[in-house]
């Protein structure tokens, strides 16, 4: 995330406009990636979840995409990649 603002921030402030598109369809490109991993963990992380998880541990209940997707968010705030 922090990459995709550094590349919005430099385009922005370059004047030439040849490496200002450049750096401005890096960003955009990490954005999509940003939106398909997503799209990819709540999908596939709900059907695990569901399908494994749910089945195996009896206290444990189905959840939907959105729940997927907090709980992704919180773990990445316990334990940060940096």
């Amino acid at each position: 995330m922090n990459n995709i603002v550094n590349g919005v921030v430099s385009a922005n402030s370059n004047q030439d406009p040849e490496v200002k598109n450049h750096k401005m369809e890096l960003a955009l490109g990490s954005i999509v990636v940003m939106v398909i991993q997503v799209v990819l963990l709540t999908a596939i992380g709900t059907y695990l979840w569901n399908n494994s998880v749910a089945k195996v541990f009896s206290g444990v209940s189905r959840i939907n995409s959105t729940q997927m997707y907090f709980m992704f968010v919180l773990l990445h705030l316990l334990f940060p990649k940096s």
